[in-house]
C-alpha cells in the first residue's frame, strides 16, 4: 500500500444536510476555528478529500457533495457553475460564515473562480488545484455532450471503467485509491453527471478574473497531471497577484487523493506563511 494512503477509512464527521435552492446538500464538518471548504471535482464526492480529514488541526474542514453527486439530491440540469458557485455561498450562509478558506480542485476550482468573481470579500484565501480558467475548446464541450448524452442513454455504470481510467491514465496507482476512484463515479447520479458536464461546457473563460484575485492564493498541480497540465498551472499562478505554485511530485489530476501527505504539507506552508489558521500539518 502507498505511503500516502490509510488502510481504513477517516472517522465520519458531523453531517448536515441543508436545504439549498430546491435540493437538500450534505455537508460533512471536522474539526473547529478557521473554515476551510474544499470542493470536490467530476464526477466524484466529499470522499475525494478524505486525505486532508485531520491534517489541520485547528481549521473547522467542510466538505460537500455538489448537487447529485454523493450524498446530496439531484437537481433537474441544465444548471451553471454560477448555481454551484451560489450552492456554496448557500452553504455559507446557512453556517453563518462570513468569511472561508475556499479550495476546488478541477470542476471544483471552477466553482471556486466564478465564487471569487462574485464574493470576493468572502474569501481569506484560495487554493486551486489541478485545475485552469479557460473555457473548453469546441471540441471538449463536444466530448462533455456526447458523454451527458450516453449517460442518460446507458446509465453511470457504463460509463465507470472508462471513467475511472481516463483518471488513473495507465499509472500505477494503489488500488485502493483506483476503487474508490470507480465508487465515487458509480454513486455519481445521472442528473448529477448529465448537470456537471452542460455546466462545464457551457462556462465562460475565468481567466479575467484572475488579476482581479486579491487574497493570498495558492496554486497546486500534479507533476504526471495529463488534464490540466503544470504548464497551465504556471501560466494561471502568473496572472493571479502574488499566487504561490507546489507541483507535487508524480501525483496526476487528482492530487490530494493520490498523494496527500506532500500536498497536505504545501497547504500548511502556505497558510502558516500567510497567519491562517494553525497551519500545522497533522504528525505521520
Amino acid at each position: 500500500m502507498s505511503p500516502n494512503s490509510s488502510a481504513a477509512p477517516p472517522p465520519p464527521g458531523l453531517i448536515r444536510r441543508l436545504q439549498v435552492g430546491d435540493g437538500e446538500i450534505v455537508v460533512e464538518e471536522q474539526g473547529t476555528g478557521d473554515p476551510l471548504l474544499l470542493v470536490h471535482g467530476f464526477p466524484f464526492d466529499r470522499r475525494m478529500w478524505r486525505g486532508q480529514i485531520g491534517a489541520f488541526p485547528g481549521l473547522r474542514l467542510l466538505r460537500p457533495d455538489l448537487r447529485g453527486h454523493g450524498e446530496s439530491e439531484a437537481q433537474p440540469p441544465p444548471y451553471t457553475l454560477v448555481d454551484l458557485a451560489e450552492d456554496l455561498r448557500q452553504i455559507l450562509d446557512h453556517l453563518a460564515i462570513e468569511r472561508v478558506l475556499l479550495g476546488g480542485l478541477s470542476m471544483g476550482g471552477y466553482i471556486a473562480l466564478a465564487f471569487a468573481g462574485r464574493y470576493p470579500e468572502r474569501l481569506q484565501a484560495l487554493l486551486l488545484l489541478d485545475t485552469h480558467p479557460k473555457a473548453d475548446p469546441p471540441e471538449v464541450r463536444s466530448g462533455r455532450a456526447e458523454t451527458a448524452a450516453r449517460a442518460r442513454r446507458e446509465g453511470v455504470p457504463k460509463l465507470a471503467d472508462e471513467l475511472t481510467e481516463r483518471f488513473v491514465g495507465g499509472r500505477t496507482m494503489d488500488p485502493e485509491v483506483v476503487a474508490l476512484i470507480r465508487q465515487m463515479i458509480l454513486d455519481t447520479s445521472v442528473e448529477g453527471m448529465v448537470g456537471s458536464l452542460t455546466a462545464m461546457a457551457a462556462r465562460p473563460d475565468s481567466t479575467p478574473i484572475l488579476p482581479t484575485i486579491t487574497c493570498p492564493t495558492l496554486v497546486i498541480v500534479g507533476t504526471e497531471d495529463n488534464i490540466t497540465p503544470p504548464a497551465m498551472a504556471r501560466e494561471m499562478r502568473a496572472a493571479i497577484p502574488n499566487a504561490e505554485l507546489v507541483e507535487i511530485p508524480g501525483a496526476g489530476h487528482l492530487a490530494p487523493l493520490e498523494a496527500p501527505a506532500p500536498v497536505n504539507a504545501a497547504i500548511a506552508a502556505f497558510l502558516r506563511a500567510h497567519g491562517l489558521g494553525p497551519g500545522r500539518p497533522h504528525p505521520a
